[in-house]
């Protein structure tokens, strides 16, 4: 059985930082693919070690917006 997931990548100094959202898992490399593939890996693990997961997000395909606030 396969699941979707959402992976958000961002930038930090050298490496790419990915974001797997619907479970607070992450992982890293150098560069988008990597980190991606990386993050692959850290999910799969992720589940199989907890069989009986939740995702923390709820909804199939989650929209990622990005916002401004006043500071």
């Amino acid at each position: 059985m396969e699941r979707e997931f959402t992976a958000v990548i961002w930038r930090e100094k050298e490496l790419f930082v990915s974001l797997c959202p619907q479970l607070d898992v992450s992982s890293f490399g150098r560069t988008q693919k990597e980190a991606l593939e990386n993050l692959k890996d850290a999910v799969e693990l992720y589940v199989q070690e907890e069989p009986e997961f939740k995702p923390m997000l709820s909804r199939k395909n989650p929209v990622l917006k990005s916002f401004k606030v006043a500071v």
